[in-house]
């Protein structure tokens, strides 16, 4: 079920407060009230707003919305031109009237009422808003709770002489406190007016009744069906227009295509009525043919064109305003003259004598007879036997006009005369009731009323009344006996000739009984409120961890204090020592104005700028509160461990500390009332501390500080913030982290822009006071709160699920710094230094040269340096070379010529044999002369792998007297520079194979005919075979 809706209001909406009694305010946009204009308008505070200063004379204009008494309370008021505002009006304004976009709102008035009795804390809740425009204006009257009343009034009246006003159902009775339960727009408590006509509408077009859900009739339209339509075949009109469908009217109505005006037949027309009947009164769409007066002596209407007898035609002839004879009694009667009359002829009998006086002859009939069949005889009223006719005098018989009237006798008929307080009418004198047909009035006014008797009336006072009915009668004030009458569960209230009884609040009537409801049947409590019926009356309480007036609960953000203990010293000794800005302390003061502080306790309020222990000011006042509570939680809490993971919760959450977990938690409760406290929570654990200020509906906001006084200066949060905003987003509660050396941490990480911190991290930042870079690799932002990275992979140098960690590549090997270098880690990465004895860049180290260093010269690119026995350096040639180390030349050896062909072997030789000479590369490496089995070079001191190059030495298939000198050539490496490169060593063994092949091919002279003979010979196999294949084929064709 919808409940009603309050247009947001209060000092934080700039609300003006009243303050004197009525405060009179100037409109932006002019208010027009039943037709008239207001350009300022009066607040009252009980529940009223007037157009006047109640010093002038007459009806004063007001808007009643709650009218009573009012003791105490508050009233707001403010005139807004908000975008939002205009907004909602303007959708109101068009659900109810369907006015769309041709109304535009230019400002909303908003009053609002918190009215309460000094007996009681209960306060009624209503509003009023006044939507101005130019092209109209309305009052939303919204009712959000009313506890109270006392006949409260509600409705408009205007400042005209005849007062026009419009009461709200039960306006001025008991009720009036059912407007929060009744609607005429749909939601229960709110009511939607159209207020600038001559008159209050409710509905908008096609629709009528309090709850605006009934449909006009056909020949209704407009707003609350107020206006007439009269189309042709009784089809229904447009409602918001008023047109016919087809643009035809009733017969008499005009003015198409409304149709709304009535033809005056009367007027317009002569001759309309008949004569019998000549006066014509013109009504709606019609018209009536009446004889107002009638003329005894010529039986005919006085208002005819001409005297025509109306014999045939009987009608009662009544004065519209007869005057009435006064009698000496108290019974009075009236005596007129009432007509009716026997026929005594017709057409048809005329006729028929016409024939008869045509046909037949008679001779001397009396002129009041009638020759018929040849006879005389007397007419109707008179006798004889035609010749002589004498009249007959009906009223010789007393039941000629029967009892009601008097029969007087004519020539040849008759009158009856009704008696008085009796009238004519075709069948005979019936009492006349003149108190029904309102020919008279009694003396005594409202107080007496018109009793009908036969052919008369009385006055008598009316029930409720006593007196005499001719000087005026006294009202009977039953209630002054009001248990009889009412009983004592019911209220009397004495009205004028009369009383009525209402049940007491709390009770409703079943027959003529007074009964206790039970009000909790119908749920009236909150659904966190638990319902107690009580005779009359009923009771609602919220349950634990909501607070409020049981009609209303929510729940309290307070941590629950039951099982607290009541603060009795200011000194509290805490089982667990409180890490708070860098220090530990184990005990804290608690001051009942709203003080907590560490190290001393603050008697009286000082400037907290000029403190130099902390100190926390959750709600400072100059008055204490009615009391203090302490609690302490820790781990070995296990009734109350729930708390503790509750704050738990609440710092991960809400300060984003997804790894915070509380181990111990200090509750400080101070209670202003039942329904009013604020409370201060310390939570830690042994990283870090958090303090939290919590709001509960407090009472006195004037001159309050609040805040957090440090070794470094002190925190204030804005006392118009404290209770409707927060850091951490939920309105009252304000948390901060106070475990930093100088420093309070006021925004929760990934947050700046204190006090509301509603202000995300720049990119590529995070964490407190977003002093930390994100580390997200592919430069994908992080989470502003925890760093966490969208793509879960970290920049080098860094891991963990922020990647906040710096990975230690020294530990982790994966550094490749030179085995003869020193591993430094760094925050995202890593430095490699070469050792003392080294130099080079940390990924490649080089052994510095001893000899430069003493010599400040460089040895030999072909010698090296040397340490001796004695430990002192010196410059020493490579093998196959000569000289002092600095400079070093090749030695060379000429090898003796060897005669080959001269061997035992017998094996030949070329004539000229090969002989190495002196050979080097192009690059000056040194090389080792050598006939030795081959050796393996130095490894290289880079991070390289070694090579290895194997010296190539030719063993000849003769004596060592006779073999030839090969040289033996072995690369060597400077010690200090580099490494030979692949393809020179491959360079190098070939020329080494080259010299071992022409040393190894030796000819001899019987060795040429073999040569010859084989060729010739597979020369002649293959001539046998490519013979026999093609004698295979040419046999194979024949």
């Amino acid at each position: 079920m919808f409940s009603a809706r309050l247009y947001p209001y209060g000092s934080t909406k700039e609300d003006k407060l009243v303050q004197v009694d009525p405060t009179a305010y100037d409109l932006k946009t002019p208010l027009k009230l039943l037709g008239h204009v207001y350009n300022s308008i009066f607040v009252h505070k009980d529940g009223m707003v007037s157009f006047s200063n109640n010093n002038e004379d007459g009806p004063i204009p007001i808007i009643a919305v709650f009218w009573m008494k009012a003791k105490s309370g508050k009233v707001y008021f403010r005139e807004t031109t908000d975008p939002s505002i205009l907004n909602v009006a303007q959708n109101e304004i068009h659900i109810q009237y369907r006015y769309g976009s041709e109304f535009k709102p230019s400002s909303v008035a908003i009053i609002t009422w918190e009215t309460s009795d000094e007996s009681s804390t209960d306060s009624n809740l209503f509003q009023l808003s006044l939507i101005l425009g130019d092209k109209g204006c309305f009052a939303h009257m919204v009712y959000s709770k009313l506890i109270r009343n006392n006949d409260a009034v509600a409705g408009f009246t205007s400042d005209d002489e005849t007062s026009t006003y419009f009461a709200l159902p039960g306006s001025g009775t008991p009720e009036a406190i059912q407007l929060v339960e009744k609607s005429n727009i749909g939601i229960p408590g709110e009511w939607l007016f159209r207020i600038d006509a001559e008159r209050i509408y409710l509905c908008g077009a096609g629709f009528q009744g309090l709850e605006c859900v009934d449909s006009c009739l056909p020949t209704q339209w407009y707003l609350d069906c107020s206006e007439q339509c009269h189309c042709a075949d009784g089809n229904a009109c447009n409602t918001e227009t008023g047109e016919c469908p087809d643009m035809k009217c009733n017969p008499g109505w005009r003015g198409a295509p409304i149709c709304n005006e009535d033809i005056d037949e009367c007027s317009e027309k002569e001759n309309t009525c008949p004569d019998e009947q000549p006066d014509c009164v013109n009504t709606p769409g019609a018209y009536l043919c009446l004889c107002f007066e009638y003329d005894n002596t010529t039986n005919s209407c006085i208002g005819s064109r001409s005297n025509v007898p109306a014999a045939t035609i009987a009608v009662p002839v009544m004065p519209l305003h007869p005057q009435l004879p006064q009698l000496q009694t108290t019974k009075q009667t009236t005596r007129r003259q009432r007509i009716f009359t026997t026929l005594q002829t017709t057409p048809e009998t005329i006729t028929k004598i016409s024939k008869v006086l045509n046909n037949d002859f008679c001779f001397g009939c009396n002129p009041q007879a009638i020759c018929l069949d040849g006879r005389c005889q007397c007419n109707l009223g008179w006798k004889g036997n035609g010749h002589q006719c004498e009249d007959v005098d009906e009223c010789s018989n007393p039941r000629t006009c029967g009892d009601n009237a008097v029969c007087e006798n004519t020539i040849g008929s008759y009158h009856c005369i009704c008696n008085v307080g009796f009238i004519a009418t075709a069948s005979g004198c019936k009492d006349l009731d003149e108190c029904a047909e309102g020919l008279v009035s009694c003396k005594g006014g409202n107080s007496t009323t018109c009793f009908n008797t036969v052919g008369g009336y009385e006055c008598r006072c009316k029930e409720g009344y006593v007196g005499n009915p001719d000087s005026g009668c006294e009202d009977v004030d039953e209630c002054q006996n009001a248990n009889f009458h009412c009983g004592a569960k019911a209220s009397c209230t004495n009205k004028e000739g009369g009383y009525e009884c209402h049940c007491l609040e709390g009770y409703e009537k079943i027959g003529n009984a007074c009964v206790d409801i039970n009000e909790c049947l119908s749920k009236p409590c909150h659904s966190a409120a638990i319902c107690k019926n009580s005779e009359g009356s009923f009771s609602c309480k919220c349950i634990e961890g909501f607070v409020g007036n049981g009609i209303e609960c929510h729940e309290t953000i307070l941590y629950p204090h039951e099982k607290t203990v009541v603060v009795t010293s200011p000194e509290i000794l805490l089982n667990n020592p409180l890490k708070i800005f860098g220090n530990s302390y184990e005990k804290l003061f608690v001051n009942s104005k709203g003080i907590i502080s560490f190290g001393q306790y603050l008697a009286e309020f000082v400037d907290p700028s000029t403190i130099y222990f902390p100190a926390l000011f959750p709600f400072y006042q100059k008055d204490p509160v009615k009391e203090v509570v302490f609690m302490e939680i820790d781990e070995t809490d296990a009734g109350n461990y729930s708390l503790l993971t509750r704050a738990s919760l609440a710092i991960q959450n809400k300060f984003k500390q997804s790894d915070f977990h509380a181990k111990s938690l200090y509750i400080i409760t101070f209670k202003e009332n039942s329904s009013s406290s604020y409370q201060v929570t310390i939570a830690q654990n042994p990283n870090s501390t958090y303090v939290t200020f919590l709001y509960e509906n407090p009472q006195n906001t004037e001159s309050t500080l609040a805040g957090i006084a440090y070794p470094g200066g002190f925190m204030n949060i804005p006392e118009e913030l404290l209770f409707h905003n927060s850091n951490i987003g939920e309105n009252g509660r304000w948390m901060f982290r106070v475990d930093q050396k100088d420093k309070v941490v006021k925004c929760p990480a990934g947050f700046i822009g204190a006090p509301l911190c509603q202000q995300d991290c720049p990119p590529g930042k995070w964490g407190f006071d977003c002093v930390n870079n994100c580390q997200c690799a592919d430069g994908i932002p992080c989470d502003f709160s925890t760093g966490y990275c969208a793509n879960s992979k970290c920049i080098k140098g860094f891991q963990g699920t922020n990647c906040f960690e710096d990975i230690n590549e020294c530990e982790t090997e994966t550094a490749h710094c030179h085995k003869d270098a020193t591993c430094t880690n760094t925050v995202g990465g890593f430095n490699c230094y070469c050792k003392s004895e080294f130099f080079g860049d940390g990924f490649t180290c080089v052994p510095i040269d001893q000899c430069k260093l003493k010599n400040n010269e460089e040895c030999s690119s072909d010698g090296y340096c040397q340490t001796l026995d004695d430990g002192s350096p010196r410059c020493t040639c490579n093998p196959g070379f000569t000289g002092d180390g600095k400079v070093c030349t090749v030695v060379v050896e000429e090898p003796p010529v060897v005669d080959i062909g001269k061997q035992d072997s017998g094996e030949s030789f070329d004539e000229h044999p090969f002989v190495m000479n002196t050979w080097s590369s192009s690059e000056k490496i040194p090389i080792e002369i050598t006939t030795e089995e081959p050796t393996t070079t130095e490894k290289s001191t880079t991070t390289e792998k070694p090579t290895t190059v194997e010296s190539t030495t030719t063993q000849l298939p003769s004596s060592e007297a006779t073999r030839p000198f090969i040289k033996s050539i072995k690369p060597t490496k400077r010690p200090d520079l580099y490494n030979l490169r692949k393809d020179e060593d491959d360079f190098d063994k070939k020329i080494f194979e080259s010299a071992i092949d022409a040393s190894s091919n030796v000819s001899e002279d019987d060795s040429t005919p073999f040569i010859i003979l084989l060729p010739a010979a597979l020369c002649i196999i293959w001539l046998i075979l490519m013979a026999i294949l093609l004698a295979a084929c040419c046999r194979k064709r024949q």
